[in-house]
C-alpha cells in the first residue's frame, strides 16, 4: 500500500515572487479611490495567499467577489475565481478546484481575453487529472495548448507538456511520459524559469522511478533540493523528500526511505500540508506493518486521521482505514476491526457513487440541452410562420414564393422537431434506465451487502470468542461462505451498475477473484479492450468462476493459467489446470457442467471442454457482432 503525488504545473501569467512585507503593505491599504481599485487589491492579495494561505485567500477573494458582483466585472470575477481554484488545487480540494475553474472559465469568456481563458481551461485539466477523470483532463489541456501555441507562450505550453506527461503515466505509456516531461523541463531551464523548472524536473525524476531508475530518480531530486524554496508550492521541499524516500523503498532500503519519510512529514506540517501528512502517515505506516511493528504502524495510521477531514479525499481515507481495519483485525480488536471496515468500504463506495452521480449528471444536463432545443426549434416554426402571415400583404408573385418556401421550411422543422422528441423520448428511457440500475445497485449494496458483513462481522466475533476448537472451526467455515457471498454481491453490483464493461475491467475482477486460491495463478492478456455488455459480462464471469471452481475442487493440480485474446472477430478466453483431468464422454455432467453450458447458449457464445491427463482446458469463444 503506497500512496502518491503528482507534480502537476500550475499555470499562472503573475510574477511569483512577492515578500511578506509587500503582502502585508496590501492588507494595511485602507484608503482606495474607487471600489475599482479595492476590488483588485482584494484579488492581489488572494492570488498571492492561494500558494500561501487557504483561508487568508478565500476571505479576500470573497471581499473582491462582492465587488466585482457589484460591478459586474468579468476581468475581476475570472481572476479571483482562478485563483481559489488554484488555492483548493495546492490543498488537495480537487473537486473545488474544478468548481472555481469553470466559474473563472464563465467569466474569462465574457472578456475574451483568450490567455485568461486558456489558463482557466488548464485549471479544469489539472481538476480532472488528480480525480483520475483523464479523458477530460486531456481534452481540456488540448484546448489550453492550442490557445498557447497561437499566441507563442512557450512557458505555458512547456507547463502544459508537462501535465500531460502525468496522463501518459497514468495510461502506463511511460517512455511517451518521460520524454514530455524531460523536453518542458529542459525549454523551461532555457528560459532561465527556476520557479517552473523546478516542478517539471521534479516530475521527470519522479516518472524515472515510476519507470523503475530508481539511483537516475534518486541523482534527479537530490539536485534539485537546493532550489526547492524557489518552487511555488510551499510543501515542495517535502514532496521532493517524500519521491527520494519511495525510490529508497523500492529499492529495499527500508531504513533510508523512513528517514526521508519523516523529514518530508517536517516539512508537511510546517507547511499545514493536510493531503501530504496523510500520504506520509500512510506511507510511514505501511512500512512499520509490514516490517511486524504493529503498535508503531498504528500510531502512523491514527496520526494521518486528524488530516482526512481537511484533504477530503475518499482514496486517502480509503487507504487509512484499510491500514487500521488491518492493524486492529491482528490485534484481535473485533469491535475496532469492524469499525474500521465499515469506514473503509464506505470511503471505497463514496468513488463509486460519485463517479456514478457525474455520470448521471452529465446525462441529465444533456437531456436538458436536447429539451431547450426542441423548444427552439419549436419558436422558430412560429417566427417563419408569423413572418408568412405579414408578407401576404405583398404582391401575391412574391406571396406563391414565399408560401411554398415556407411549407417547406414548416415540413422541415416538424421533421427535426418529430425526430428530436423520439430522441428525447429514447435518452429519458437511458435515463431512467440507468436510474433504475443504480437504484437496484445501491440497494443491493446498502442492505443485503450491509446485512451479510455485519452476520459475518458477527459470527468472526463469536468465533474470536468461542473456546470449543470444533465451535470455532464450524463458525469459521460460515465466516468463509459469508465472505463468498459478499464477494459474488459485489461482482453482480460491478455487473449491473456498469452498462459497459471493458475487457481490462473484466480481467481484473477475473484476476482478483482467482488470487483468492492457492492455486498458483497466471493470467495472460492479449486484447483491444472490448467493450462487453453487462449481461454479456456477468455471464462470462460465472462460467470463468466455475471453471476455476471446478480445478479446485476435482483436478489436483497446483497451477491455473488463463488467457484473453481478441481479434477483429471473436473474444476467446481459454482456462487450463495441470490436474489429473477425467473422462469427458464417460463423466456425468451435473449441475455446474449443464449451467455453463446454458450461459454460454443465452449469450451466443461456444462452450468447449478437452481433458486429458495432463490437465483440463475449458475454451470459450464470442463471436462479434
Amino acid at each position: 500500500m503506497k500512496y502518491f503525488l503528482s507534480f502537476l504545473s500550475i499555470l499562472i501569467f503573475s510574477s511569483l515572487t512577492f515578500s511578506q512585507s509587500e503582502l502585508d503593505s496590501l492588507k494595511a491599504i485602507t484608503d482606495f479611490e474607487n471600489d475599482i481599485a479595492k476590488g483588485k487589491t482584494y484579488q492581489t492579495i488572494a492570488s498571492k495567499e492561494s500558494f500561501r494561505n487557504l483561508d487568508s485567500a478565500i476571505k479576500y477573494a470573497n471581499l473582491a467577489e462582492e465587488i466585482g458582483v457589484k460591478l459586474k466585472d468579468d476581468t475581476l470575477l475570472g481572476n479571483l475565481y482562478n485563483d481559489l481554484s488554484i488555492a483548493h488545487f495546492i490543498t488537495g480540494n480537487f473537486q473545488q478546484t474544478l468548481d472555481y475553474g469553470e466559474k473563472s472559465l464563465f467569466h474569462r469568456k465574457k472578456t475574451g481575453d483568450s490567455l485568461a481563458i486558456a489558463s482557466a481551461y488548464s485549471k479544469l485539466g489539472m481538476g480532472h487529472q488528480e480525480l483520475g477523470n483523464l479523458k477530460d483532463a486531456t481534452k481540456y489541456y488540448g484546448i489550453a495548448s492550442e490557445i498557447f501555441i497561437k499566441k507563442d507562450k512557450k512557458i505555458q505550453g512547456a507547463q502544459i507538456k508537462n501535465n500531460m506527461a502525468n496522463i501518459y503515466e497514468r495510461n502506463d505509456q511511460m517512455n511517451e511520459a518521460i520524454k514530455q516531461a524531460k523536453e518542458a523541463s529542459e525549454l523551461l531551464w532555457q528560459l532561465n524559469d527556476t520557479a517552473r523548472y523546478t516542478v517539471t524536473q521534479a516530475n521527470y525524476g519522479d516518472l524515472l522511478r515510476k519507470n523503475g531508475q530508481q539511483k537516475e530518480s534518486i541523482s534527479v531530486l537530490n539536485e534539485l533540493l537546493p532550489y526547492s524554496a524557489q518552487s511555488f508550492y510551499p510543501d515542495f521541499e517535502g514532496q521532493i523528500m517524500q519521491s527520494i524516500g519511495m525510490a529508497h523503498y523500492e529499492l529495499g532500503d527500508t531504513s533510508i526511505a523512513l528517514s526521508y519519510y519523516y523529514k518530508a512529514i517536517d516539512d508537511y506540517k510546517k507547511h499545514n500540508s493536510p493531503t501530504g501528512l496523510v500520504l506520509m502517515h500512510g506511507n510511514v505506516g505501511s512500512i512499520l506493518y509490514d516490517k511486524g511493528l504493529y503498535k508503531q504502524a498504528e500510531e502512523q495510521f491514527l496520526a494521518g486521521l486528524p488530516y482526512l477531514e481537511k484533504s477530503k479525499s475518499n482514496i486517502q481515507k480509503k487507504y487509512i482505514y484499510e491500514g487500521l481495519y488491518k492493524i486492529n483485525k491482528k490485534k484481535g480488536n473485533t469491535s475496532e476491526a469492524f469499525k474500521y471496515s465499515e469506514l473503509y468500504h464506505e470511503a471505497k463506495d463514496s468513488i463509486y457513487s460519485q463517479s456514478q452521480q457525474k455520470e448521471l449528471l452529465t446525462l441529465q444536463k444533456k437531456f436538458e440541452t436536447e429539451e431547450k432545443n426542441r423548444k427552439i426549434a419549436e419558436q422558430d416554426a412560429e417566427l417563419v410562420n408569423n413572418e408568412l402571415e405579414a408578407s401576404k400583404k405583398n404582391l401575391i408573385y412574391i406571396i406563391s414564393a414565399i408560401v411554398a418556401l415556407a411549407l417547406f421550411v414548416l415540413a422541415y422543422l416538424f421533421f427535426k422537431s418529430f425526430r428530436r422528441k423520439k430522441e428525447l423520448e429514447l435518452k429519458e428511457k437511458e435515463l431512467n434506465s440507468r436510474q433504475e440500475k443504480l437504484r437496484i445497485s445501491r440497494d443491493l449494496h446498502d442492505h443485503i451487502g450491509a446485512e451479510l458483513t455485519l452476520i459475518k462481522s458477527r459470527i468472526d466475533q463469536r468465533a474470536f470468542l468461542s473456546k470449543d476448537k470444533n465451535e470455532r472451526k464450524e463458525l469459521e467455515e460460515i465466516s468463509d461462505y459469508s465472505k463468498v457471498a459478499i464477494d459474488q454481491l459485489r461482482k453482480t453490483i460491478w455487473a449491473t451498475k456498469n452498462d459497459k464493461i471493458d475487457l481490462d475491467s473484466f480481467a481484473f475482477n477475473l484476476k482478483n477473484y482467482s488470487s483468492r486460491f492457492r492455486l498458483k495463478t497466471d493470467i495472460k492478456e492479449n486484447h483491444l479492450n472490448m467493450e462487453l455488455s453487462s449481461v454479456l459480462a456477468l455471464n462470462l464471469f460465472r462460467v470463468c468462476q466455475e471453471t476455476i471452481n471446478n480445478s479446485v475442487k476435482y483436478s489436483e493440480g497446483d497451477k491455473i493459467e488463463a488467457s484473453i485474446t481478441e481479434d477483429e472477430q471473436k473474444l476467446k478466453i481459454e482456462i487450463k489446470d495441470n490436474g489429473k483431468g477425467f473422462d469427458i464422454h464417460t463423466v456425468t455432467k451435473g449441475y455446474g457442467l449443464s449451467n455453463m453450458e446454458e450461459r454460454m447458449k443465452e449469450i451466443n457464445g461456444e462452450f468447449e471442454i478437452k481433458s486429458t491427463n495432463l490437465g483440463t482446458t475449458t475454451f470459450l469463444t464470442i463471436k462479434k457482432i
